[in-house]
């Protein structure tokens, strides 16, 4: 292959062909007379190779940059030898080199970056179906039965979502959290209960609400006996089993084929270590029928025995390697002040190494919030790694939400005569009227409402995900007189944006970070 680049990128692309396992007879670079290759046009390409004709014709490929302008084919035509647009950014070059050993053919027409969307996008399609049939092939058993039955597999661990004090909210609320944790990945939804009141009646009724309607298993997490009764009744496909008198009603009531999370909380061994006590009560459930036994050492919160906990899962692996594990990430992700997306890639990264079948998490606080879905994508991204056996990066599946893998952005000198802009005074109001500007996580949308100078209601009320279309849709309307208004409404509304994909609040006229 040959290269074809600017002066100012050649050096860099050297590096990068170097580094994407190329050996020296496999490519060469030509480094034309240009400073940046963006500036390439077909016409340019033909002037660069007609002198270099019988040379060109010795490679099978020429890469031109992805940025080149212009139609390739009659170049190529003319020269005898096939040209390609290669990837705008040289980041990309080493998927590009192996798209190109595993037969993707390239255009002279277009950048290689669209082509490159879809091969990674089908090469991870295919890798998700292998991960999840081979989830299937290796179960251990499977949670609920028909449709919504789920394989417990240490190939990829199951994403339990806990709708957290279910009891205390409305049953809408419940039914609404629990759809949002399905849509965004949880392979199972549990309802939980709290310790200051049992409330039976009501958690058999949103369980009736959930169960057949969610198109997962569906399970309960109580303190008290009663409402795990309740839950048994309405034929729950997973029971948490946190003490000994909900111990003791799983024993008498719950059906053989039901799934059960066991806890050292839940055994009555004494003279035994927590994890020879939690084994041992595996095995009596076992011996008692109970073919669906998980075990669960707990998690504890970090710097309150994060490391030790985690040393008692390699532990219980180790000596009860044929128990299912379960992982409360939840107590770490709730207990920590950091953005959660990070602390759910390491965990499931641990999960995943140690085998670990199904990973708990809740949604029980501001900061939490959107954490299923995160754990769902690192699950799925650290799953194909370690099918692949190798570290998780370089998928298009990943959790870099405030962080960009690589730096594409521009760079410059600024000019000695550059305009330095310090704080300006405040908007003044518009003849038009003013905007309030909010966040509706429910419905996943911007909210802008306008007001008339002196009105107390809104005349208008805009609903939208995209801030350049409400934007112009507002302009459209006429609502907007001053330029200086119109810019900061485009401020708010980028800021809105931002916060609904982060999961940061939103609060208008106040800074996100």
């Amino acid at each position: 292959m040959l290269f074809v680049t600017g002066r100012l990128a050649s050096e860099m692309l050297r590096r990068v062909l170097e580094e994407s396992g190329l050996s020296p007879g496999e490519y060469d670079v030509l480094v034309a007379d240009v400073d940046v290759a963006a500036f390439m046009t077909a016409t340019f390409i033909r002037r660069v190779l007609e002198p270099r004709r019988d040379i060109v014709r010795g490679f099978d490929l020429v890469v031109v940059p992805g940025f080149t302008r212009g139609d390739l084919s009659q170049v190529a035509r003319e020269l005898g030898v096939s040209i390609v647009k290669g990837p705008r950014f040289l980041q990309d070059i080493p998927l590009f080199i192996k798209a190109l050993r595993e037969g993707v053919r390239f255009s002279p027409v277009e950048p290689a970056d669209t082509l490159l969307e879809g091969y990674r996008s089908q090469r991870e399609k295919e890798l998700v179906k292998r991960v999840e049939e081979s989830s299937w092939e290796k179960r251990v058993f499977t949670i609920g039965s028909g449709p919504v039955a789920k394989p417990v597999s240490r190939v990829r661990p199951l994403v339990v979502a806990e709708v957290s004090d279910g009891v205390e909210l409305s049953e809408e609320e419940v039914v609404t959290a629990a759809k949002r944790f399905v849509e965004n990945g949880a392979d199972v939804v549990v309802v939980g209960g709290e310790a200051g009141e049992d409330r039976p009646v009501k958690i058999g009724s949103i369980l009736r609400r959930l169960r057949g309607r969610l198109g997962v298993p569906v399970g309960v997490d109580a303190y008290y006996p009663s409402e795990v009764e309740a839950a048994i009744k309405e034929g729950v496909d997973l029971v948490f089993v946190s003490n000994g008198e909900v111990l003791d009603l799983v024993r008498r009531l719950a059906p053989r084929d039901t799934a059960i999370v066991v806890t050292p909380g839940a055994s009555k061994a004494s003279g035994q270590s927590s994890i020879e006590g939690l084994g041992g009560l595996v095995s009596e459930l076992r011996r008692e029928g109970f073919a669906k036994v998980i075990a669960d050492p707990v998690l504890h919160p970090p710097l309150m025995g994060l490391l030790e906990s985690i040393k008692s899962y390699i532990d219980f692996r180790e000596r009860f390697p044929d128990t299912p594990l379960m992982m409360g990430v939840g107590n770490v992700t709730e207990f920590i002040d950091a953005d959660c997306h990070g602390v759910n890639a390491v965990l499931a990264s641990i999960a995943v190494e140690l085998g670990v079948e199904l990973l708990l998490t809740t949604e029980g606080s501001t900061k939490t919030r959107g954490c299923v879905g995160e754990l769902a994508k690192a699950v799925r991204l650290t799953s194909m790694a370690r099918y692949e056996g190798k570290p998780p990066k370089d998928y298009s599946v990943n959790l870099l939400y405030l962080k960009s893998k690589r730096s594409r952005e521009a760079r410059g000198t600024l000019p000695v005569n550059v305009v330095r802009v310090g704080l300006l005074e405040p908007v003044r109001l518009d003849p038009r009227g003013f905007f309030k500007v909010w966040v509706d996580r429910e419905h996943g949308c911007i909210v802008v409402e306008h007001y008339k100078t002196g009105e107390s209601g809104p005349d208008y009320v805009f609903c939208g995900t995209e801030p350049v279309s409400i934007g112009r849709e507002i302009a459209r309307r006429g609502l907007i007189e001053l330029l200086d208004h119109a810019i900061y409404l485009g401020s708010e509304l980028q800021k809105a944006w931002i916060a609904l994909k982060t999961g940061k609040d939103y609060v208008q006229d106040e800074d996100l970070f």
